[in-house]
């Protein structure tokens, strides 16, 4: 049995180990898995103190992170590289929220309240969210072979790198992205045409939950719906019935034989200790400082069957514990 010592110990080492790698990944440090660092030249060009920059990676070489060569350049361990296509979880998972926990105490005793004064640090949040894309976007797109549609809605599209993977499968396809932050419109359209797509998308700054609220025209063609890690969103901002209203308006969208492909985590209860849970518990925590609120898969069951709509089909997402729902119209025996 560890003494409580190293227990508090892990913890702490937790806390400086995720600190030291996101102020790599902020660097532009952790991005490649080959990557060979001389911390007087990075120092030099990056403007950095080169002796702290060496003192952090020595302390990742002890973590089992980084080694160093005989010409004492620091290199990625064979640890640390299996964790190269992972750090984008770090951005996304803990930078994103620290101007949140940075000030906990703050949040607790509402001198600070989200919305208002505090925000999270969404640029944080969209880099995780590209560099971890590639697993997600994999996994969606398999089970989309499965499917016959000609135009697809992204809710929450960001980047466009969702819309750009579906619109490649095939020159007749059309998309149209929404998302609430002009920023990533901007950055879609700018993606989308780079790529020569542009003809065939329409991009638009609204509120993925008012679908109604969208020109009618450029829903005509959809018949697949995608919404990455946005209905959680909806759920604190417009309740429970928020979202049925939603769901409805998709299940208007994507028709009787159309789908909906919904990504989430699901919420679990807080009623015993869980060993061993990864990432769910924090999850769940830093969503309710940032007013969006899981639900449990069945919560999310439940609330589709009110919309008119089913679950087909459960998959895994790729992304630690998300799971995707195929989502189709409710059928009539």
């Amino acid at each position: 049995m560890p003494a409580p010592t190293d227990k508090l110990f892990t913890y702490t080492e937790g806390y400086f180990l995720t600190k030291s790698l996101l102020a790599l990944w902020r660097l532009g440090l952790l991005g490649d898995a080959d990557i060979s660092i001389d911390p007087d030249k990075v120092a030099a060009d990056l403007g950095c103190d080169a002796r702290l920059l060496r003192a952090t990676l020595d302390y990742l070489i002890i973590r089992d992170v980084f080694v160093k060569d005989d010409g004492g350049l620091y290199r990625l361990s064979e640890h640390g590289r299996e964790l190269a296509p992972y750090y984008g979880y770090l951005p996304m998972h803990v930078g994103a929220y620290e101007p949140i926990f940075g000030r906990y105490e703050e949040v607790l005793r509402g001198d600070l309240v989200y919305g208002r004064n505090l925000r999270r640090a969404e640029h944080e949040l969209v880099g995780g969210m590209s560099a971890m894309e590639e697993h997600l976007l994999a996994h969606l797109t398999g089970l989309m072979d499965q499917m016959s549609f000609t135009g697809v809605l992204d809710l929450g599209c960001g980047s466009g790198r969702m819309l750009s993977q579906v619109l490649r499968r095939g020159p007749d396809l059309r998309g149209v992205g929404v998302d609430q932050a002009e920023q990533a419109c901007e950055k879609a359209r700018h993606n989308l045409a780079a790529e020569g797509l542009a003809g065939r998308t329409t991009i638009l700054h609204g509120d993925a939950s008012r679908l109604t609220e969208l020109p009618a025209e450029v829903l005509e063609q959809v018949d697949l719906v995608i919404a990455m890690f946005v209905m959680h969103e909806i759920h604190w901002q417009r309740s429970r019935e928020g979202v049925i209203s939603c769901l409805r308006s998709i299940a208007d969208v994507i028709g009787a034989d159309g789908r909906f492909l919904m990504v989430e985590v699901s919420r679990i209860a807080a009623e015993k200790p869980r060993p061993g849970l990864r990432f769910i518990p924090e999850y769940q925590l830093v969503h309710e400082y940032s007013h969006q609120r899981l639900a449990t898969e069945q919560e999310w069951r439940d609330m589709l069957g009110e919309a008119g709509l089913q679950v087909l089909r459960t998959e895994p997402a790729g992304m630690c514990e998300a799971f995707c729902f195929v989502i189709g119209a409710q059928t009539t025996t």
